[in-house]
């Protein structure tokens, strides 16, 4: 029976589109390209995730790669505009904790972003708590990120739901013992969690 229910946050709770956005900002398809590539496929945002470096190193580092193109990744070395709250699944989360499950959020994330996320949108409250990979400098889909949310919180993974985009994140989770949703569209949440959960009824 499932008890806990653990989300991950990009594309389950809060949006994260950086190509749309830099398109949304004005940015020409080639320079859309470059940023997606450099930045939010790079190396160094692998490592942010992995919490050994700062945003402003990571920004340095992509700069010193790319010599000439220093104002276009300064004009998009904020992160934060691109992340928004995805409302229809965050009114999720009241009706959830009231039912008597116990909720929690299992992120791949930057520090210095996270608390600023955080800080921002007030759902975070229907939390019992979490696990930011910066935090532990443990990516998913590491199966140690995962032990190490089960042991905080004296979590069964049989009893615990686990939500992700990522299949390989998922899949992870499931070789734990966990159930499982591989989320392929956030505005599927809803439909997806009633079919688990009354299946459990």
């Amino acid at each position: 029976m499932i008890k806990n229910i653990i989300f991950d946050l990009g594309n389950v709770l809060i949006d994260f589109q950086p190509y749309s956005y830099l398109v949304s900002q004005g940015c020409s398809t080639a320079e859309a390209d470059f940023l997606y590539e450099e930045i939010f496929r790079s190396a160094e945002w692998v490592e942010l995730d992995r919490g050994t470096i700062s945003a402003k190193q990571a920004i340095e580092a992509i700069k010193k790669r790319n010599p000439g193109q220093e104002i276009l990744i300064d004009r998009f070395s904020d992160f934060m505009p691109i992340l928004t709250q995805i409302e229809e699944n965050t009114v999720l989360l009241d009706d959830l904790k009231s039912e008597g499950y116990r909720l929690f959020y299992l992120t791949n994330y930057h520090e210095e972003l996270f608390s600023r996320t955080k800080e921002a949108y007030s759902f975070f409250d229907h939390f019992e708590g979490g696990v930011v990979s910066a935090h532990v400098k443990k990516i998913k889909p590491d199966p140690e990120i995962f032990t190490i949310l089960l042991g905080k919180h004296n979590l069964i993974p049989e009893e615990t739901l686990f939500i992700d985009d990522s299949l390989a994140n998922a899949e992870a989770a499931e070789k734990l013992g966990m159930e499982v949703i591989h989320l392929e569209k956030p505005e599927m949440l809803k439909e997806e969690l009633n079919s688990r959960l009354s299946a459990e009824e």
